[in-house]
């Protein structure tokens, strides 16, 4: 699209969007450099959009009760719409793009385009923990298990691949044996700073809250209910343990695809009373071990793969 140097000039003015330096190239388009401004306009409005997004997935969860007993169907569409239109892109708004037609171009601001494989292993945990749920002799109340169901779709659909796709680019490709350490390194790393996490969880007062209410479920447990936590929760225990083994070894995709999977496979496992009697790998947690934490409150803060002791 061609427009005339002065337009040009008036619409950059009028979005206050300075300084720029214009050239006129010989075919009549027109080019753009940014200093100072642009660069930080340009991080200021990364930063809203993901804003927006958390915010929402953060009302989603707290709507959790209202979406059980069938009220505000309308909000919780309207709230899901505009969630869907963030991932888009928010500066694909149509009332937005008189304003910012030519910051668009000029910032490249792009929508996070969301792993397949994220979504794929979200979906494949939820389908997973569903079966797993069909095997258990005691279900607890319904309201609980709605709650739990609606925490779980949240957290594996919507805000587990969003992290998956922001982790994925710090990937490379690796031998089979670089492969096979990598994947060790992943879920011992994830082992051992989510039963940090955990139990800071449990022993710091003004992180109680944040736990709490994974442990609405005592002396019923449901396999889905590994999934059903706050969304502080996923973020803060399911999600960051992932981030300092990746950024450091940088890992294969295949090699992070395989050990988050791992790694929910065995949080649902614990997570399942069917199994609580069942003989165990050795020194991983077991599903007797996570079980009596959740009736009896005990002091193995260890999951969902390696024991460690000293904590």
């Amino acid at each position: 699209m061609l427009q005339s140097h002065d337009t040009i000039r008036n619409t950059i003015s009028y979005c206050n969007f300075t300084p720029y330096v214009l050239e006129k190239a010989s075919n009549f388009r027109v080019r753009y450099c940014y200093i100072g401004n642009i660069a930080i306009t340009s991080y200021i409005l990364r930063i809203i959009r993901r804003i927006i997004i958390y915010y929402t997935t953060y009302y989603l969860s707290s709507m959790t009760q209202d979406i059980v007993c069938g009220k505000n169907v309308h909000t919780t569409k309207l709230i899901l719409d505009l969630y869907f239109l963030c991932c888009r892109n928010i500066l694909n708004i149509p009332s937005f793009d008189r304003f910012f037609f030519q910051a668009k171009k000029i910032m490249h601001i792009r929508p996070l385009k969301i792993s397949r494989s994220g979504v794929g292993l979200g979906a494949a945990s939820l389908l997973f923990g569903s079966i797993m749920d069909q095997e258990q002799t005691e279900l607890p109340e319904p309201t609980l298990m709605c709650e739990a169901w609606t925490m779980a779709i949240i957290n594996l659909l919507f805000i587990g691949p969003s992290i998956y796709s922001v982790l994925s680019p710090f990937t490379s490709s690796r031998k089979p044996f670089r492969k096979c350490f990598d994947f060790m390194s992943i879920v011992g790393v994830h082992s051992f700073f989510y039963s940090l996490i955990h139990k800071c969880m449990h022993k710091i007062k003004a992180l109680r809250p944040i736990h709490k209410v994974h442990h609405n479920f005592k002396e019923v447990v449901l396999p889905t209910a590994a999934n059903a936590v706050s969304v502080w929760e996923f973020l803060l225990a399911y999600m960051l343990p992932f981030v300092p083994s990746i950024l450091l070894l940088k890992p294969d995709s295949s090699s992070l695809l395989y050990s988050a999977s791992f790694i929910s496979l065995m949080n649902i496992l614990i997570h399942s009373p069917s199994l609580k009697d069942k003989a165990w790998i050795p020194n991983f947690v077991t599903p007797h071990m996570h079980l009596n934490h959740h009736e009896f409150r005990t002091s193995n803060y260890s999951a969902p793969t390696f024991i460690w002791k000293m904590l």
